[in-house]
């Protein structure tokens, strides 16, 4: 098996995220509707699918109750993105991506980002570079 297929793609996790960072809030993992042993790999397979999107990582605002944090898959994500900067921190990272994420979605709707729209990495293999 491709490593490219052990990632599955949601659509709905993907539209609650859009959701979420249009009205400018994170989202706790908990409330994503998935099993916890899928999760991760929900997440990132969206994470890719932004990159290849050319948006910020949206995947950045889903975050632990306990603390507000996104979990520690979340750097793993961003670093294989190409997003966190070399020997740049996680909290210069999270803060980053917050300006970044709240930012791009900020007065966009979820209808209007999602017309036409359809995950990218199905579409075109050469996107799948990072997981061969």
């Amino acid at each position: 098996m491709a490593r490219r297929d052990r990632y599955p793609y949601r659509p709905d996790v993907h539209r609650r995220l859009m959701e979420a960072a249009i009205v400018g809030r994170t989202i706790a993992y908990s409330e994503l509707g998935t099993r916890r042993a899928w999760v991760g790999a929900y997440l990132f397979r969206i994470a890719h699918e932004e990159d290849a999107a050319g948006r910020p990582p949206l995947t950045w605002i889903v975050v632990y109750k306990t603390d507000g944090k996104p979990g520690p898959g979340m750097v793993q994500a961003m670093e294989e993105i190409n997003y966190a900067r070399p020997g740049e921190s996680e909290s210069a990272v999270w803060r980053r991506a917050d300006s970044d994420v709240f930012g791009y979605w900020r007065g966009r709707s979820v209808d209007e980002a999602l017309a036409g729209w359809r995950p990218r990495l199905s579409d075109n293999r050469s996107t799948w570079h990072r997981f061969q």
